[in-house]
């Protein structure tokens, strides 16, 4: 009985999401500026990626409601050499999740994005 509880609650919580996550490491490269007013540009590896938002990892402490800009390469080489599609976004941070190692995870709400 536990377990098909358990099995609700979690679907009931994907279901949440307004629209459905890609889960792969795209990489990008993010501007913005940190907790203590320095602006960065840094590469990064996306977590997730979705029409709404975007979840990842940063060294940069940044504050919530913040504004970041990513260029985000779909692609797997990561010389980024090959010509391949690229999405130039920006968001505003939703949440940041302190993690090991002096790395923040970052959500992000898209608010602009164009295809290049």
């Amino acid at each position: 009985m536990a377990r098909n509880s358990l099995a609700m609650l979690t679907a009931e919580v994907e279901e949440r999401r307004s629209s459905p996550r890609i889960d792969h490491p795209f990489t990008a490269r993010v501007s913005g500026v940190d907790t203590e007013g320095r602006a960065f540009t840094a590469h990064a590896v996306l977590d997730n990626l979705s029409a709404d938002g975007l979840y990842v990892r940063l060294r940069q402490r940044v504050a919530e409601g913040s504004k970041l800009s990513f260029l985000i390469w779909f692609s797997d080489v990561p010389t980024h050499k090959l010509p391949s599609p690229r999405l130039e976004v920006e968001g505003f941070v939703t949440r940041m999740d302190p993690a090991p190692g002096g790395i923040y995870g970052v959500a992000v709400s898209l608010s602009r994005y164009r295809f290049l």
